[in-house]
C-alpha cells in the first residue's frame, strides 16, 4: 500500500503501477496477481488509509434483497478522523489527492484523455504543450519520400477536423526533444547549487505537494 502512494507521488500512473506490480507479481486483497487501474485510483482515493473514515458511502435501499447503492447525497455521511490505526500518513495521502487533482487540471487544461501511456517507450505524452493553443503535442510517425521512418510530434489541434486546418504551431523532430531533455538535465545536474535557494522555499510552502517534491 505505501509504495502504491510513493510510485504514484514519483509521478507514474495507475496504469503503469498496474503494470509494475503484475510483472512483479505483486499480490491483491484476494491472493491473485492481476491488478486493474480504477481499483487502484480507488485506492489512493480512500481516506481509510490515513485513520478516518467516511461512513455511510453506501446505503441498503431494499433490505429483503439487501441490494446497496452508492450514498449520492439521498442520506447523510459521517467523516469520522483518527478512527483506526493508519496505513499511509495524513501528509502523503493530502499529497496524493493533491497531485490528483492537477493532473486532472492539466488533462483538462491542455484537451487530452491520457496523462501518460507507456512512458518506458513514449515518456513525452502530454508533457509537450503548445505554446500557441496551450493543447498537447501527439506522437506521429512519418515516412519520408525515400522511405525513411521518423518520429514526430505534432500540436494535436493541428487537423482537429478532416481537412480543417487548427493551430498551424510547427511540429518538432522527436530527437529534437531527446536532445533538449538532456541538456536541460544536465544543466539542472550541474548547477544544482544554484537551485537549493529555490528548493529551500519550497519545503516550507503552505502547498504540501510542492513540499514533498522539494
Amino acid at each position: 500500500m505505501v509504495r502504491l502512494y510513493q510510485e504514484f507521488l514519483d509521478g507514474k500512473t495507475t496504469d503503469y503501477i498496474k503494470r509494475i506490480f503484475e510483472k512483479e507479481g505483486v499480490r491483491n486483497w484476494d491472493g491473485g496477481t492481476k491488478w486493474q487501474a480504477t481499483t487502484l485510483m480507488s485506492m489512493l482515493e480512500n481516506e481509510k488509509y490515513k485513520d478516518d473514515a467516511l461512513l455511510q458511502k453506501s446505503y441498503t435501499v431494499d433490505f429483503l434483497t439487501k441490494k446497496r447503492t452508492q450514498n449520492k447525497g439521498e442520506i447523510q455521511m459521517f467523516y469520522v478522523e483518527d478512527d483506526h490505526d493508519a496505513i499511509i500518513s495524513k501528509r502523503i495521502w493530502e499529497c496524493v489527492q493533491l497531485e490528483i487533482k492537477r493532473r486532472k487540471k492539466h488533462l483538462k487544461e491542455h484537451g487530452t484523455n491520457s496523462y501518460s501511456h507507456r512512458t518506458e517507450s513514449n515518456p513525452f505524452v502530454s508533457k509537450i504543450i503548445c505554446g500557441d493553443c496551450n493543447k498537447a503535442f501527439a506522437r506521429k510517425g512519418w515516412r519520408s519520400s525515400t522511405g525513411v521512418d521518423r518520429k514526430v510530434w505534432q500540436c494535436s489541434e493541428w487537423y482537429k477536423f478532416k481537412e480543417v486546418m487548427g493551430c498551424a504551431n510547427r511540429h518538432v523532430e522527436e530527437e529534437t526533444l531527446i536532445k533538449a531533455y538532456q541538456m536541460a538535465w544536465n544543466a539542472l545536474v550541474e548547477n544544482r547549487a544554484d537551485f537549493m535557494e529555490q528548493w529551500t522555499e519550497q519545503l516550507q510552502s503552505e502547498n504540501l505537494l510542492e513540499g514533498y517534491r522539494a
